[in-house]
């Protein structure tokens, strides 16, 4: 389905200014979020990250990895001169950051999220009364981001009469790492749905506009396009 198609299905679709994302602002963005997470883990989180960001990269250039590599800084280092070579190189670490925490989630960190988010779950309310103008929120998000460079080329979005949103990808830029974790069946998350790299920061940003968590459904996915249900809890 095309633009125009998702048009007649009641979407709205915005394109980016300077098209593509800018290479180094994904790097580091997904660099802060390993941290993020390695600060919950332990520095075998980091360790992971590393060595599997290097495997995936060293497939796509059909390079070997010659320089010893021990940091995050150095892998963002690395990353990014090779972007020559394999242009989308930061879904080297999205693809790494996905299995390692599929990997990790017996730990205690990841136990003790599933069960916030359970209890969360569990008290859903009305977001008609929240008085949260989700257009508006996702269009400063959206804003946001191509400010920072980090909004996809296209991106569409649909706001629901119950205050849910469909948001629209036609063409991700962490297709790639999406495709190699789904050949894998570690596409997903603690709770055993589908991931979606992109909305789950989304969510993040929403949670600190609008006060309210926020959580998402996968309901399309490499189609080519990939489709989102994000909503309020």
């Amino acid at each position: 389905m095309d633009s125009e198609n998702f048009r007649m299905n009641g979407y709205k679709i915005l394109n980016a200014p300077h098209g593509f994302p800018d290479t180094k602002n994904l790097i580091e963005a997904n660099i802060v979020g390993v941290k993020s997470k390695a600060s919950i883990y332990g520095p075998v989180y980091s360790k992971k990250v590393i060595s599997y960001a290097l495997n995936f990269i060293s497939d796509k250039t059909g390079e070997g990895v010659s320089e010893k590599i021990e940091t995050l800084e150095q892998l963002a280092e690395y990353l990014l001169s090779k972007t020559d070579k394999y242009p989308t190189s930061y879904c080297s670490i999205v693809y790494a950051d996905i299995k390692t925490e599929v990997e990790l989630q017996g730990e205690v960190g990841a136990a003790t999220r599933i069960g916030e988010m359970g209890w969360w779950r569990g008290f859903k309310g009305d977001p008609a009364e929240r008085n949260v103008n989700v257009e508006k929120l996702l269009l400063d998000v959206y804003n946001a981001s191509i400010s920072l460079k980090l909004c996809p080329k296209e991106f569409g979005y649909k706001v629901n009469s119950d205050g849910t949103a469909d948001l629209l990808l036609p063409s991700c830029y962490y297709k790639d790492a999406c495709l190699r974790a789904f050949s894998e069946n570690i596409l997903r998350r603690v709770d055993g749905r589908m991931m979606c790299p992109v909305v789950s920061s989304l969510c993040q940003f929403f949670k600190f506009s609008s006060g309210y968590d926020w959580d998402y459904d996968l309901i399309e996915f490499n189609k080519p396009h990939c489709i989102v249900k994000a909503y309020m809890l």
